[in-house]
């Protein structure tokens, strides 16, 4: 190798190297500046890219990109997946009601599915309601028709389109639930704690950020629609008319997909999509599709995984302001 060469390369790998190290401080700057960040506890977090794995780091001991993990509603981007892949694409209205959470099944409590004698994903939509002073009447299968064509949070929008014929997952079990899920996906660490679309998925980073990928690069149909599917307003400030129940604080003016977020700012501008779950795993991709982002954890339900999604956007913030084009 001629001298002009080699120095040209020990010089790139120097800057590359010392670009990394600068990157991996201001991400560690903002981690340290964001107070939800400090009270997030033990978390591991990612950033990557088409390619792969392009800087993570972690927070304690805890956590890792393989520790497994319940991703809660980190599981309804899965689905909404699924359900293209099943479709190759073509939804109905109707179908896509039930991913923009406008169905009018808004009558699901996780409890009645995680008990011993739900097996199946049909039987987790006939559940019978349970503890009714603090849920409700009738069952997971209930129609709520004041709440048809109305955005309300809620898993039995999902439960209610699995069970239908074309989607083929009513008499799974969580082993071949999960089986169908990693046939369609592509994907291998997937797991079901109890047979609910909507939240019953266990996995690790490591599989969600191939997930990401293949969305960026467009190996489900899901990804291609990612930029161009409008959603539903899915904020409380859009009025009872479109919006009947809401997770997203009213600061954030959000809207819904098909079956995972699209995070906007006040002006109306996407800064992101993602599928936050109630116990803090957060994996998110770029506007521009570029960048995937995940913060993996698994705390506790009623901080309703808001702590992450407030650190999560610090990361991904201080990694693209600090890229060699901004």
């Amino acid at each position: 190798m001629h001298t002009s060469v080699k120095i040209f390369v020990l010089v790139s790998l120097f800057s590359i190297s010392l670009f990394a190290t600068d990157l991996q401080k201001a991400i560690q700057d903002a981690i340290v500046a964001n107070k939800d960040c400090k009270k997030l506890g033990d978390f591991y977090w990612e950033i990557g890219d088409s390619k792969g794995k392009v800087i993570s780091g972690a927070e304690g001991k805890t956590y890792s990109a393989v520790t497994t993990m319940k991703i809660a509603s980190a599981s309804k981007w899965l689905f909404g997946a699924y359900v293209f892949e099943t479709l190759k694409g073509h939804l109905t209205d109707e179908q896509k009601e039930f991913l923009q959470m406008r169905s009018g099944y808004t009558n699901m409590s996780n409890v009645s599915c995680l008990r011993d004698k739900i097996k199946t994903v049909k039987e987790c939509f006939l559940a019978e309601l349970k503890m009714r002073k603090l849920f409700g009447h009738g069952s997971n299968a209930t129609l709520v028709s004041e709440n048809k064509g109305k955005f309300y949070y809620n898993g039995a929008h999902a439960q209610a389109l699995a069970v239908k014929e074309e989607m083929g997952l009513a008499e799974k079990n969580n082993a071949t639930l999960a089986q169908a899920m990693k046939s369609s996906l592509k994907l291998e660490n997937i797991s079901y704690f109890f047979p609910q679309l909507a939240g019953g998925v266990q996995t690790n980073a490591a599989t969600y950020a191939v997930f990401l990928r293949n969305l960026i690069n467009d190996k489900y149909f899901l990804g291609k629609t990612l930029q161009s599917e409008n959603g539903v307003c899915a904020n409380i400030s859009c009025g009872f008319k479109d919006v009947a129940e809401s997770p997203v604080a009213d600061h954030l003016p959000w809207w819904y997909a098909n079956h995972y977020w699209i995070e906007k700012n006040k002006k109306g501008v996407v800064e992101a999509y993602s599928s936050p779950g109630v116990f803090g795993f957060y994996p998110w991709i770029s506007s521009d599709k570029k960048y995937y982002g995940i913060i993996a954890r698994e705390g506790a339900a009623r901080e309703r995984g808001m702590k992450s999604i407030s650190c999560g956007g610090s990361i991904r913030t201080a990694f693209l302001v600090n890229q060699p084009h901004h």
